[in-house]
């Protein structure tokens, strides 16, 4: 999950973290730490913010 506002970053964090079958496994505060992330933890989906600053969301999944 990434997202450059700390507060949108938490609320979703809490809203996803209580469904049954997810696990939130990681956060990033811009794309290029999202992006060092998923070549760590692995997830099987990440939520990006389209509009971050420096790297959005876009970037970060275009090679």
């Amino acid at each position: 999950m990434a997202n450059d506002h700390p507060v949108v970053r938490e609320g979703l964090i809490a809203v996803l973290g209580s469904a049954d079958g997810i696990t939130v496994v990681g956060e990033a505060g811009s794309g290029e730490e999202s992006v060092v992330q998923a070549g760590t933890l692995r997830p099987d989906i990440i939520l990006l913010e389209l509009h971050m600053g420096g790297m959005g969301g876009v970037s970060a999944i275009l090679p």
